[in-house]
């Protein structure tokens, strides 16, 4: 079936192709949903104290919160930052706690105690919704190939092979909302083909803004997302800048106000306040062990959670020479829609890998699995389709042999990150407080320890254990 080509004239793929594949991905995608949170990060804690306090009209200072700052119903602690004049804010930045405020202006308004507001399965309900519509914008974007399969197994690796739905639907983390806005930030751009729509270049330039303000990280990634920009809209591409700039000064702004400098981030306060000093626990910066690490660790290591993504690096080769022949785009003209986020796709990895690796943090922290590498899922997935797509033009017997290796490479990484969610990573017993990988990034490289197998066994051993004999009253 996947050497079915598409229709050359550009209609739907018949439904019976695409069944099966929507009612075992729809399926999966709800399974993974319905795992409860049982308990959410410290870190995530800051950005709902903000919205909330943005919501209650004291404009992000948590002064007025200080009940919850260490709040034993929540049990949650947040990590605050005292500013020039005094005033206690969170340092995780502020696009996380605007995404929120809309819901949360609801739910106070309905009279909702911040107990339930701020609790970790309400929010919840957010990461869940912006995974899934990360999900959505993806398959949405992948499908102008017209060609199901690719479209289906990219976005299989995106949303079910990745650490998406196992880490990152659980809590509002602010990758979760970066993904989604990268999704839908591509999906505007692609759909700008070919009449250049401007109102759909501005909209991406405010989708990248938003961005900006939820992670660092999303400024490394309006750059090659701007020069995506320019290669689609050409003159009309201003649009996308006159959507990106309010952002860009409004982010500077806030830094500058709260922090002394436009270019100093709560995060990287934050961090150094935990890493930066000469204690004992800390480790040295090691770049290429970094890198090595947050690629082919047994703790962390990228390609070994999600080995599907590895077939993008195999493929890309195909993706790249193409550009130089029509010979695949004359099939479908949908890949002339998707071909010039290939560049800006493969630059965005590159630096979020660089950017992974000059980090001290690298392990992740108390999670499970990379976390820090998941930024850019949208742009591997996006390589992934492209070069399925491009893999059309081998030989069938190569062309057997990709979807061979790709579905067994898909299987893996599924079952990889369904692991994850077994064991919550901040319990007692879950593999982060026993390998503690901020201060001993070097047990991370234990496979005794993988983390999947790891969490089965805890899972097994907890699951056999008999449960205490409930008394009897009389």
């Amino acid at each position: 079936m996947p050497d079915t080509p598409p229709s050359a004239t550009g209609d739907p793929a018949p439904r019976s192709i695409l069944l099966a594949p929507v009612l075992v991905f729809v399926a999966a995608l709800a399974a993974y949903l319905a795992v409860p949170c049982e308990r959410a990060s410290d870190d995530n804690y800051g950005s709902e104290l903000t919205a909330y306090s943005l919501v209650t009209g004291h404009w992000g200072d948590l002064d007025a919160l200080r009940p919850y700052l260490a709040s034993p119903i929540l049990q949650h602690r947040c990590t605050v930052l005292e500013t020039r004049d005094g005033r206690l804010v969170a340092g995780t930045g502020f696009g996380v706690a605007l995404a929120l405020v809309p819901a949360y202006a609801l739910a106070h308004a309905l009279g909702l105690p911040p107990e339930v507001v701020l609790s970790d399965r309400f929010n919840q309900l957010f990461a869940a919704v912006w995974c899934a519509l990360a999900v959505a914008f993806f398959l949405a974007t992948v499908r102008k190939l017209r060609d199901p399969w690719a479209a289906w197994f990219s976005t299989a690796a995106f949303a079910l092979g990745s650490s998406l739905l196992s880490i990152l639907s659980r809590e509002v983390w602010q990758h979760s909302l970066l993904i989604l806005l990268c999704a839908v930030a591509v999906w505007l751009l692609a759909g700008a083909v070919p009449r250049r729509e401007t109102w759909k270049l501005a909209a991406a330039g405010l989708a990248v803004g938003l961005g900006m303000t939820a992670r660092p990280s999303g400024i490394l990634f309006a750059i090659p997302l701007a020069w995506a920009a320019v290669r689609y809209g050409g003159r009309r591409s201003v649009a996308f800048f006159a959507g990106l700039a309010p952002w860009l000064l409004a982010l500077g702004a806030y830094n500058w106000w709260e922090f002394g400098s436009p270019f100093r981030f709560g995060q990287t306060i934050i961090g150094a306040a935990r890493f930066g000093t000469a204690e004992g626990r800390v480790f040295a910066l090691t770049p290429f062990a970094s890198l090595s690490g947050a690629l082919v660790s047994p703790g962390r290591g990228f390609f070994v959670f999600s080995p599907v993504f590895a077939l993008a690096v195999a493929l890309l080769p195909l993706v790249l020479l193409s550009g130089r022949s029509r010979s695949v785009s004359s099939q479908d003209p949908g890949y002339d829609a998707l071909r010039p986020l290939a560049g800006p796709a493969l630059a965005i990895i590159l630096l979020n890998f660089a950017g992974t690796a000059a980090w001290k943090e690298w392990a992740g922290g108390w999670t499970y699995g990379p976390r820090y590498t998941s930024d850019p899922l949208v742009f591997w997935g996006l390589l992934l389709a492209l070069g399925l797509h491009a893999a059309r033009t081998l030989a069938p017997r190569w062309r057997r042999l990709v979807w061979v290796v790709g579905t067994a490479a898909l299987l893996v990484s599924v079952a990889n990150h369904a692991a994850g969610l077994l064991v919550n990573p901040y319990v007692p017993y879950s593999h982060s407080a026993v390998v503690l990988p901020d201060q001993h990034p070097e047990r991370l490289w234990r496979w005794s320890d993988f983390p999947p197998l790891y969490n089965v066994r805890v899972w097994h051993s907890r699951n056999l254990q008999p449960k205490p004999a409930q008394r009897v009253r009389q």
